[in-house]
């Protein structure tokens, strides 16, 4: 129903009050209010491609009820905290409103025209507006301000960005606290390191690596410490240009794709006389087995991270150049095991991690993820490394991989060798030797403004 303003419909209950008084007397009340407000059913768009291929418009119909809307009644307003899912088609939704008092919506384009409320007349919640309650004795009036938040983005899409890099042979990347580090050799073989504030993008000029020797394999980041594997030395660092050897006879050293700040965790490294050893700290080394057969003993990736069913248990998880029937071969310890295992794979080899150049696995979003030369896709496994699902954009029936996780396209199809790394502002870093810096990030993860 639409009336001229608020005073109209406020003036009509009235008359009717009186025209009914009568025959039975109306209570009415000074009390004006909303006390509960719940979004009735509406449609969520999907761009989705179809069995031929070609782009389409699912449409996904969810209730308001999963999303409460908060009544602040001190300051007038309501609102969601909880945004809509992105594509949410709120143009013409019905709602259910318990107040007290008569309700009525106006549109902020057009001023001066009041719309009475009715829980069977849909409403168009695209357009800014507002919402008036009036008592039932007409002598009071309350004005909420009315705000819908719907997602702007895919929140589970994976948004990228591209900036340029310093073009370093064996690129290298660390994180410490909001500082990206990234190690190579220059033009002359020399190890250099060039720097990036998190969210940036921008990377400064080369320096010297002052103290490396050696072809630089890894770096890492514990405790507010860089530790990079350079030949057969591991070095350490605070600021990552001036570097101190602390120790020798390193073959493999076994990083972390992340910053880790627990020194509860044992990191892992393969001596040059074929001995597995382990340390919290970088300078006192534990020696744990001698190497088993087909484990990992060169270029390696490592995940590190705690079990969520028991935060004093760390699981390491190590995969390598090594392949085994077609596949790739990882490795799993818990922090109380007494030997490393050979992960299991499915016998259906559709679900194994397959053959990669220059493998990386990174821990992102609760789930690991797996990348290699050629950028053609991710790999996400949520066990922990044993199953693997390709994250193709579409999927036939139920899956349980982020199909949103995505490689940008000027990344597709390169072959040069590359370093990644996650922040901690929710983002994934990919740098290559010819000097590209992509940075990306899921919405709903990233900290930082882009």
């Amino acid at each position: 129903m639409k009336v001229a303003s608020a005073i109209l419909v406020l003036a009509a209950g009235l008359c009717f009050n009186v025209a009914c008084s009568k025959e039975k007397e109306i209570e009415t009340s000074p009390q004006a209010a909303i006390g509960s407000f719940t979004l009735g059913y509406y449609d969520v768009l999907t761009n989705e491609i179809n069995y031929l291929g070609h782009d389409t418009v699912i449409r996904v119909r969810e209730h308001g009820v999963m999303y409460p809307m908060t009544i602040d009644n001190l300051n007038n307003r309501i609102f969601n905290t909880d945004s809509l899912a992105y594509g949410s088609d709120v143009s013409s939704v019905t709602c259910n409103i318990m107040a007290k008092g008569t309700v009525v919506y106006e549109y902020m384009d057009e001023p001066g025209t009041g719309y009475l409320y009715s829980a069977t007349s849909p409403i168009d919640f695209s357009r800014p507006m507002e919402f008036t309650v009036v008592s039932s004795d007409g002598s009071y009036l309350r004005r909420y301000e009315f705000e819908l938040n719907v997602h702007q983005v895919f929140p589970d899409s994976l948004r990228w960005r591209h900036t340029g890099a310093p073009a370093l042979a064996s690129p290298q990347l660390a994180v410490m606290a909001d500082t990206l580090y990234l190690l190579g050799t220059d033009g002359t073989g020399n190890a250099s390191v060039a720097t990036c504030l998190s969210g940036t993008g921008l990377w400064t000029d080369t320096s010297p690596a002052d103290g490396l020797t050696g072809q630089p394999k890894s770096v890492m980041t514990l405790d507010g410490t860089l530790f990079a594997n350079c030949g057969e030395s591991i070095f350490s660092s605070t600021d990552g240009h001036i570097w101190i050897k602390i120790r020798d006879g390193v073959k493999v050293l076994y990083t972390p794709t992340r910053e880790l700040q627990n020194t509860a965790f044992q990191i892992w490294m393969l001596g040059t006389d074929g001995k597995l050893y382990h340390s919290t700290d970088m300078q006192t080394w534990t020696q744990s087995q001698e190497l088993p057969a087909l484990f990992p003993d060169s270029a390696a990736s490592a995940v590190y991270s705690t079990l969520r069913t028991n935060h004093d248990l760390q699981r390491t998880v190590i995969s390598g150049p090594v392949q085994k029937d077609g596949h790739t071969l990882l490795w799993n310890r818990l922090s109380n095991d007494t030997v490393w295992t050979e992960i299991s794979v499915p016998e259906k080899g559709e679900y194994n991690l397959p053959v990669t150049d220059n493998l990386k696995i990174i821990e992102y979003d609760g789930s690991l993820f797996a990348i290699g030369s050629g950028f053609n896709g991710f790999y996400q496994s949520n066990d922990n490394g044993i199953t693997w699902y390709f994250c193709k954009r579409h999927s036939y029936d139920w899956s349980t991989y982020n199909r949103f996780m995505q490689m940008p396209d000027g990344l597709k199809g390169v072959r040069q060798p590359f370093a990644c790394v996650t922040d901690n502002n929710g983002g994934i870093w990919i740098v290559t030797s010819d000097g590209q810096s992509w940075y990306g990030s899921i919405i709903r993860l990233h900290k930082t403004n882009s």
